[in-house]
């Protein structure tokens, strides 16, 4: 049973899949960019499960406990019954919305200048040397986002010829590289390949555009990897190459990309406690609100995310272990069924589906918050691998960047506007000059 409801995830993944081929260009990205995110947490991990059906061992991220308690067979069932509701209905509502889809592209931006591009990036990277250099500050950390949308516009807007146009889309992609190993994040990176992904789609010709996605999809792996390698801790290393040591020659050297797609051990985490056991509606609700007021008002507000919360309160919980800070991916699936059952998976799939569709919209629109806004909102996997707590988060985090980057872009037009002014009237002068001489 369990490896059939596998199957029926996949089936219903290529359906989105297939969805968003009728949709146009942003949201036909970002749905097959969650489709692929979500086939490898949902089907190629309980597939390596079922297939290799490892016992539980010591630095072995991969195995779950409670799964490995009552068999692979009856665990990933129940698992995969949850998972499938919550895939149902994101695939049912992308077929709906397919019906009343919009047909408008992506629009060029209005006053968002190279000069403002090339000044947000500079102010990007001064952002984060300041970061490096040990500078503790609530402001700096807050603004630390702003490089990645920075990255995200650049590498979907930016289309211009000229050295020093592919010099800042070069120099856009090695930094979130970098930032990725400094920060120890895998997020900058799936920015910007969600970024690409939109940019090669977009007015593309199909056979390059496939090209240029499936070397895109292989340099991903082949970064993440990297990535891993580096900014693990070499006892860590040592665990997870011991753990993967264990597995099939054909699975083993995919274990680290396996265990950070881990949205069905979320969902493990509330398949065996009773629906509501977590927290009650009002405590829901007050930490929703709590994610929705900026930080900066809000009084006396812990600095736990919502991942970190999970970890504390539910993943250890089934575990038996202790409490750890280590933020984990929680998603809709698992924080609705925590919350209310398979009536708060449907709410919750259904809310990150209207996210989405707002994202599309916010990256069509030729207002520089909007985009910005649109732009912050992909450079964080509030899409992919958050609930509606992470999300209510993101999508705040996002608007605050947005207004700091509609000032930057704002000043730069203004400077860019008045040089032309004096330029063009110095020009005016020397023509009087020059024409009362010849008189």
């Amino acid at each position: 049973m369990a490896a059939l409801l596998v199957l029926v995830e996949g089936i219903l993944l290529a359906l989105q899949w297939a969805a968003a081929g009728r949709t146009s260009q942003p949201l036909a990205s970002i749905f097959r960019s969650q489709a692929i995110f979500w086939g490898l947490a949902f089907v190629v991990v309980p597939t390596a499960m079922l297939l290799v059906t490892p016992p539980a061992s010591f630095g072995d991220a991969f195995v779950d406990e409670r799964i490995v308690a009552i068999g692979y067979e009856a665990g990933l069932t129940t698992v995969m019954w949850i998972v499938l509701a919550g895939q149902a209905t994101f695939t049912a509502l992308t077929w709906a919305y397919v019906r009343f889809r919009g047909t408008a592209d992506i629009a060029t931006p209005q006053n968002v200048t190279a000069a403002g591009l090339f000044l947000a990036f500079l102010v990007g990277v001064a952002l984060r040397a300041s970061w490096l250099a040990g500078i503790d500050s609530a402001l700096l950390e807050a603004l630390l986002p702003l490089g990645t949308v920075v990255s995200t516009i650049v590498l979907i807007y930016e289309r211009q010829a000229g050295w020093p146009f592919r010099f800042l889309r070069v120099a856009v992609v090695v930094g979130e590289i970098v930032w990725s190993i400094e920060f120890a994040s895998k997020t900058p990176v799936i920015a910007v390949a969600v970024a690409l992904v939109i940019r090669f789609s977009w007015n593309a010709n199909h056979r390059l555009k496939w090209w240029r996605i499936t070397a895109l999809g292989v340099l991903s792996l082949v970064g993440f990897f990297a990535i891993q390698t580096v900014k693990t801790e070499v006892s860590t290393r040592i665990e997870v190459a011991k753990a993967a040591d264990t597995y099939p020659a054909v699975v083993g050297p995919a274990m680290p990309l396996l265990i950070r797609f881990d949205l069905a051990h979320a969902v493990a985490d509330v398949a065996f406690l009773a629906p509501g056991s977590w927290i009650d509606a009002p405590e829901y609700l007050s930490r929703l609100w709590s994610e929705v007021v900026p930080r900066t008002v809000g009084s006396g507000k812990d600095d736990l995310t919502p991942g970190q919360r999970w970890a504390r309160e539910v993943r250890a919980q089934t575990l038996g272990q202790p409490k750890t800070t280590v933020a984990l991916a929680e998603g809709p699936i698992a924080e609705g069924y925590a919350v209310a059952g398979l009536v708060g998976v449907i709410t919750l799939v259904s809310a990150v589906f209207t996210a989405t569709i707002f994202t599309g919209f916010l990256l069509k629109r030729r207002s520089p918050f909007l985009l910005a806004w649109g732009a912050s909102i992909i450079s964080q996997p509030i899409l992919f691998e958050r609930g509606i707590l992470g999300l209510a988060g993101g999508l705040v985090r996002g608007c605050e960047i947005a207004a700091v980057l509609l000032v930057i872009f704002w000043l730069a037009h203004s400077l860019t506007r008045s040089q032309s002014v004096h330029r063009g009237s110095h020009v005016e002068r020397t023509s009087r000059v020059a024409e009362s001489a010849g008189a």
